[in-house]
């Protein structure tokens, strides 16, 4: 399985000027290659909440985040609706949420295959960027969830 390395991801992904405008935490539309995001439906429609009632994914975050923020960790922060990434046949949950009291400058996106449980985030604190496999001493993950946490991403931060 391929790695994407957090700093490329970062340096790719993370605009460092301040909007100035709050910026949403569910955009949709395209993506590049092709691919898309759209609002999730099934056992993954809702926010970052719902999906502690989906048992990989539950399981997954619990051990990946365990020295996170608690916000982060019990999935207590704001949340968007939960988003679909598809690129092909590939499917990708995409959760994004923030801390309650500092949303702008302090969220998430967290990334999960479903197919084969593939599970990833970047933490945003200010302008320094974290990143997060599958266990908390990750500093990558793998490239399966790259894509889509820089769709969602980038949809956010682009949109007005």
């Amino acid at each position: 399985m391929k790695l994407v390395q957090a700093v490329l991801f970062s340096c790719l992904a993370f605009p460092m000027l301040a909007p100035s405008h709050a910026r949403p935490l569910n955009a949709v539309g395209a993506c590049p290659q092709g691919a898309s995001m759209q609002s999730a439906g099934g056992i993954y429609q809702g926010n970052a909440q719902a999906m502690k009632n989906v048992a990989d994914f539950a399981r997954r975050h619990a051990v990946a985040t365990q020295q996170a923020d608690a916000w982060i960790h019990a999935l207590t922060g704001k949340s968007g609706i939960n988003r679909l990434y598809r690129k092909g046949a590939q499917q990708v949950v995409v959760v994004t949420l923030c801390n309650p009291t500092d949303c702008e400058d302090n969220r998430a996106y967290i990334a999960y295959e479903p197919e084969t449980g593939v599970y990833g985030g970047s933490i945003y604190e200010g302008s320094q960027v974290r990143e997060f496999g599958p266990t908390p001493e990750d500093r990558m993950y793998p490239e399966s969830v790259a894509s889509a946490i820089i769709c969602a991403q980038n949809l956010d931060w682009g949109t007005k």
